[in-house]
């Protein structure tokens, strides 16, 4: 079954003293319609874009944007400049994370914990941005998963859910 959009990666927790900070950086153009929490990496002139499948390095999770007049979740491309709110990914927060495995939902499971995985972004209609940890590539280094939030809460959470939810550090390079 093709992947399923739940809900897009979110912050779970920290032990770098609370929620991930939150800057203001301009993006980049030619972005499509980015969603919240998009994983976004600075480009060579120094703007935020969209990552992607083959990415290795994250500057953080877009969250907003400056200009209050603008729809948010964004219903349109934003321009060349545009200041949006960023959650800067730091190298001790958790993440819950959806899990693919080749463009399939897919449940972890307890021997996936301490692996590293690569991200998948998908970029179809109206899924732009979408992030989940493709445990069918353990080349990747993108995540490495640190729990199954099935263990954590068993109350909201199943082995058997697909696709299940991973506790991940994100451990690309950081540009934060």
């Amino acid at each position: 079954m093709a992947v399923t959009m739940k809900q897009n990666i979110r912050f779970w927790a920290s032990s770098e003293n609370g929620p991930p900070p939150i800057r203001t950086c301009q993006v980049a153009a030619s972005q499509g319609i980015m969603i919240p929490n998009s994983p976004l990496e600075t480009n060579t002139d120094g703007y935020l874009e969209l990552g992607d499948t083959d990415d290795t390095v994250c500057y953080g999770l877009l969250c907003g944007v400056v200009d209050k007049s603008t729809a948010w979740p964004l219903a349109a491309e934003l321009a060349a400049g545009t200041e949006v709110r960023v959650a800067v990914v730091r190298a001790g927060d958790l993440w819950a994370v959806y899990c693919d495995s080749g463009g399939n939902d897919a449940s972890p499971a307890q021997t996936n914990v301490y692996a590293s995985f690569a991200i998948t972004v998908d970029a179809g209609s109206g899924q732009v941005g979408y992030v989940t940890c493709d445990l069918g590539d353990e080349t990747g280094t993108y995540f490495t998963m640190q729990d199954l939030a099935s263990n954590v809460e068993p109350a909201l959470y199943s082995t058997s859910d697909s696709p299940g939810v991973a506790i991940c550090k994100i451990t690309a390079t950081l540009q934060g």
